[in-house]
């Protein structure tokens, strides 16, 4: 019960509070009106015995009777002159007397007052029946009139909820039209409610701050992206310049070719960190990236390495496949993929096999164990069997840039054996497509 409520709406909530007041207050005036009943009907019948015990004296005083009869009540007297005594019931002749409640000795359940009078003894005859009959009309209305309540109860605490939360409501709506990454949102603080306008305030305080931050996220990225491409720029040109002074079958060809090629590749990771960092939707920049290519580039700056370690590396991909992502994104995913796999393989093989619904990376490294693999794609987060000075970033990033682009990524390990990472192109299969070859 209490797990439904903690689900249920704050206009639910007021609407049940407000029938359950509603049923606990008519309950407790129902009581106290059949408590009051009981008192005033039990006060009523004293003074009407004591009025019709004297109006039977008058009555009896001015004739020759002995019984008679008004309403509920039924008279007898037992005269002092013996008129109409052998008539009188003999139970009635051995009560004292007082009040005697629940007397059933006449063929009927009534209520007998005794009272001694100048004339004689007289005996008052209620009919308990007749009382407890309208006792139970009355509960019958006072039934009636309850439940009328409870179900108005219900309605009008339906009615009064959706009045009272309609500030709230106005909040939640507003909340509800805030788009994310926007910056200058802000409440309006005319709520009608105090805690209302302070809880509005609080949020624009917040957002504030929010879009102080991303603004200063912003510049500093732009700085960053400034100060670093202006100095690639010119080690890319001096590297040209080299080129042409040296022919290919020189000494310094192939330090200048690495020069050339990792300014590239430096300008290439700098455009792929600004794309993460702007909000814009990815598959609307409409670009094609040659997957084939992307996967050669990658396998390449880990070849060396794989070399050194006796690793052999295959890929199979699907003719002309390309995918609609930004290339410096694509690379760096594949780039931090490779060389996560070739850091922990130290014999074995390491292969891609890609097509237009997944991309597989497996390898026979020393695997990841079962406690740590939630834990492998969260930032600066290394797993027990790492060594080396690595910062923990590596499948972070390859788990953004699949969020970004809306790709599902899985990494199944079985430690001593080796991993696979699947990502899953899920919501691009209609834009995978073939080139022609």
């Amino acid at each position: 019960m209490i797990n439904r409520l903690r689900n249920t709406s704050l206009s639910s909530r007021i609407a049940l509070a407000f029938f359950a007041f509603g049923v606990l207050t008519i309950g407790l005036l129902g009581g106290l009106a059949i408590w009051a009943n009981e008192e005033l009907e039990s006060a009523l019948i004293d003074d009407n015995i004591e009025n019709e015990a004297t109006y039977y004296t008058e009555i009896f005083s001015q004739s020759e009777l002995y019984t008679g009869k008004s309403g509920s009540f039924t008279a007898w007297l037992k005269r002092n002159d013996g008129i109409g005594n052998q008539d009188l019931p003999e139970s009635l002749t051995k009560l004292t007397p007082g009040m005697h409640e629940d007397f059933h000795k006449l063929g009927a359940e009534v209520d007998v007052y005794v009272t001694d009078t100048d004339l004689g003894r007289l005996y008052l005859l209620l009919d308990g029946e007749l009382v407890e009959q309208r006792e139970q009309e009355f509960l019958y209305m006072l039934t009636a009139f309850s439940v009328i309540l409870i179900i108005a109860s219900f309605f009008l605490g339906g009615i009064l909820a959706k009045l009272l939360i309609r500030p709230v409501t106005r909040l939640q709506k507003d909340l509800a039209e805030f788009r994310a990454g926007e910056e200058n949102q802000r409440l309006p603080e005319d709520y009608g409610i105090s805690e209302l306008a302070l809880v509005s305030r609080t949020i624009n305080q917040y957002q504030e701050r929010v879009d102080s931050f991303i603004q200063r996220e912003q510049n500093l990225t732009s700085m960053i992206s400034h100060e670093l491409r202006n100095p690639l720029a010119i080690i890319g040109g001096s590297a040209d310049v080299l080129m042409l002074r040296h022919d290919t079958g020189s000494a310094d060809w192939a330090p200048i070719d690495r020069i050339k090629r990792s300014s590239k590749l430096m300008a290439e990771n700098i455009d792929a960190l600004l794309t993460l960092a702007r909000e814009s939707e990815l598959a609307l920049s409409g670009e094609q990236c040659d997957v084939a290519a992307g996967v050669d580039h990658a396998l390449a700056s880990i070849e060396a390495a794989a070399l050194a370690k006796k690793i052999e590396l295959t890929r199979t991909i699907s003719d002309g496949l390309s995918l609609p992502v930004p290339k410096s994104l694509f690379a760096m995913l594949m780039s931090n993929l490779l060389h996560n796999a070739v850091k922990h393989t130290d014999s074995g093989t390491i292969s891609i096999v890609a097509d237009t619904h997944q991309i597989t990376v497996t390898d026979t490294g020393c695997g990841i164990p079962k406690n740590e693999l939630r834990l492998v794609t969260q930032a600066r987060k290394r797993g027990s069997n790492t060594s080396g000075n690595g910062f923990g970033l590596g499948l972070y990033i390859v788990q953004q840039i699949c969020e970004r682009v809306g790709w599902a990524l899985d990494i199944d390990s079985e430690f001593g054996v080796g991993t696979i990472v699947t990502i899953t192109l899920s919501n691009n299969l209609e834009r995978a497509t073939r080139r022609p070859v």
